[in-house]
């Protein structure tokens, strides 16, 4: 996979959770950061119970983008206190 497709994926993975927050959470902050190997997405909104609640189309989607790319996504969320996006990516060999 080319360099360009994979800066794609995380555009789209990261512009997913800025969306979700902005649809589901209330957050008055959201914060975004790019490191390299790790992409992390964050709200201080009311965040949710994982257990309880259904997984929306917009996360799967997420994952999806994250597999094609050879990354990992993780997501922390707790009631009251916001959530937290994580992809894990490689860096490219481009």
């Amino acid at each position: 996979m080319e360099s360009h497709d994979e800066a794609t994926h995380l555009y789209r993975i990261a512009q997913e959770a800025l969306n979700n927050a902005i649809k589901h959470s209330g957050a008055k902050k959201m914060t975004v950061q790019l490191q390299p190997r790790l992409l992390t997405v964050r709200d201080n909104g009311c965040g949710f119970d994982g257990e309880n609640s259904s997984v929306g189309r917009g996360l799967h989607i997420m994952r999806h983008r994250a597999r094609l790319i050879g990354a990992s996504l993780h997501l922390r969320s707790v009631p009251g206190s916001g959530t937290t996006v994580q992809c894990a990516f490689p860096l490219s060999s481009r």
